[in-house]
């Protein structure tokens, strides 16, 4: 069975744009890793700390007041049901 020219033109098409986008969204995220390590380095690791390290840190530390608010907010949940 043969296929109509505008099919093959069509899946042709199909296969540069998905090309393309996977070399434009690699690219971009490239470039904003980039970004974001150069501002972890610059602003917010501490003295002697690898870019790598800052992150764990920031993430532990992010992680940390989540539970934290999620402690306080369960806490006054407490104190309305039981009216302590």
């Amino acid at each position: 069975m043969t296929r109509s020219k505008l099919v093959q033109a069509n899946e042709r098409i199909a296969q540069k744009s998905s090309e393309a986008f996977g070399s434009i969204e690699h690219r971009v995220v490239t470039s904003f890793d980039s970004v974001e390590n150069a501002f972890v380095e610059r602003y917010l690791a501490h003295e002697n700390e690898s870019v790598e390290e800052a992150k764990k840190r920031l993430l532990q530390e992010k992680e940390s007041r989540r539970q934290l608010q999620q402690d306080r907010k369960n806490s006054k949940g407490h104190e309305l049901r039981t009216g302590i």
